[in-house]
């Protein structure tokens, strides 16, 4: 008998996809809260984002970080694993530089990256595909701020 209740009260539990296509539409498909709240996500990445990321949740503990540059004078970014576009959007909307240089080494990322920048009013991002040691030191520009998460390969490209 409590088998057939506790059946009833918790159903099976949803995916992940199928709770952030229904959290996505319950929060108007944006960042819900954090730093990036109120970004507007692409309806192609609706249904490759994590739970996490829709709610703002993710990584949270790089938070009080990104809040550390809001009264810094931020003209330049660049991002080393650009992936689904989350950083670079997040990170421009936030702190609104004057140039974002994205580096993803996987070309069908590029489009995917790139939905960001309209439906967010975003400037455009410079995109690079290999951001190899040459490149970082040869770089003309000064990076006020750098983020790399390239699967492992971070301390290689800082030797």
């Amino acid at each position: 008998m409590i088998k057939k209740i506790l059946s009833k009260l918790n159903p099976k539990p949803l995916s992940e996809e199928k709770t952030v296509e229904i959290v996505s539409k319950k929060i108007g498909k944006q960042i819900y809260t954090g730093p990036f709240a109120g970004l507007n996500i692409p309806e192609i990445l609706i249904p490759k984002m994590k739970l996490a990321e829709i709610l703002g949740l993710y990584e949270y503990c790089l938070h009080p970080i990104f809040s550390f540059f809001v009264n810094r004078k931020i003209e330049n970014i660049m991002i080393i694993g650009g992936h689904k576009g989350y950083y670079p959007a997040g990170l421009s909307n936030f702190l609104r530089p004057k140039k974002m240089y994205v580096y993803e080494m996987d070309d069908a990322y590029f489009p995917l990256i790139e939905t960001w920048v309209e439906i967010n009013n975003l400037s455009p991002f410079i995109m690079g595909k290999e951001a190899t040691t040459e490149i970082l030191e040869n770089f003309n520009d000064k990076i006020d701020f750098l983020l790399i998460d390239c699967e492992g390969a971070e301390m290689f490209l800082l030797q």
